[in-house]
């Protein structure tokens, strides 16, 4: 594979568990599982067997939409 075929190559998803989530998020576990269970927007994740993963890109669209949340409140 050339440098070209690979610059068009689509970005695989990369899925995480609880532990990384949480520290993407900067949020220690128990913290994550709280959010996870009282926020109602908060990205669900998929079961994998007995573990649930989360998408990177669902963990970050979140995080933006409540900078953007935060934004449109204090500029009322």
């Amino acid at each position: 594979m050339n440098a070209m075929e690979a610059s068009v190559e689509p970005q695989r998803e990369r899925a995480v568990r609880a532990k990384e989530a949480a520290e993407i998020l900067g949020l220690g576990r128990t913290t994550f599982y709280s959010v996870l269970k009282t926020c109602r927007d908060f990205p669900q994740g998929c079961r994998l067997g007995a573990s649930r993963m989360w998408l990177v890109s669902d963990l970050l669209a979140w995080v933006r939409r409540q900078q953007e949340g935060k934004r449109a409140r204090l500029a009322r």
